[in-house]
This record gives structure tokens, sequence and C-alpha cells, in this order.
């Protein structure tokens, strides 16, 4: 573990990129790593804000050319649609002609 026994005052760009690059070695994607890495961020930002770090180090997110392009084929809609109740289906039928996501489209609770 690269964080185990270290105070947050020790947690330096050498650090970061040992992290970096044992979790580039596992195999895993751009994403994964900018993911974990975006997490410690988090928790830098947050110790600087609440007082417990003078400064935080700068942490870059590696580049992610990953294109995602996610879509249901004419069959999967169909399933989808004779699945869902009256209800449902008018929105899920309005979230595909507008490509809105469904936070877009329903009411908060």
């Amino acid at each position: 573990m690269h964080l185990g026994n270290k105070n947050l005052n020790e947690i330096n760009k050498s650090v970061i990129e040992q992290i970096r690059q044992h979790k580039k070695s596992t195999g895993v994607t751009v994403g994964t790593v900018n993911k974990t890495l975006t997490i410690l961020r988090a928790v830098l930002n947050a110790a600087k804000e609440w007082e417990w770090l003078d400064n935080s180090p700068a942490i870059k997110l590696m580049p992610d050319n990953a294109i995602r392009v996610r879509w249901l084929t004419q069959d999967q809609v169909k399933t989808l649609l004779n699945e869902l109740p009256e209800h449902l289906e008018v929105m899920v039928r309005f979230s595909l002609a507008t490509g809105l996501r469904e936070s877009n489209v329903r009411l908060p609770i």
C-alpha cells in the first residue's frame, strides 16, 4: 500500500507518481488510473480546505482518448419499451428522441 503509513503532509509528487505507475502496471485502463488519482486529489484538496495541509501537490490526470459511444439497437429499444409501464414508456421515448439523461427528464424527488 502506497499510503498506508503516510501522513497527509508526506504525500508528494513522487508518491503520487508511484501510485500512478503501480496502477498502470496492473493493466487497467487510463480511465481507471484517472479515477484513482481523482479520489486522491479530492482527499488532498479537502485536507487543504479543512486546513489540515498548507498546500497540496497538483495531480494531473492522464490523457484519456477512449471514446465511449453507447446506444441501443432498434431491437433493444423495442424490448425495453414493451417491458415498461406506460408512464415510464413516455419518459423513455422522450429521452431517446432528445438524447436527454434521466436527471434532465424527471422531476427531483
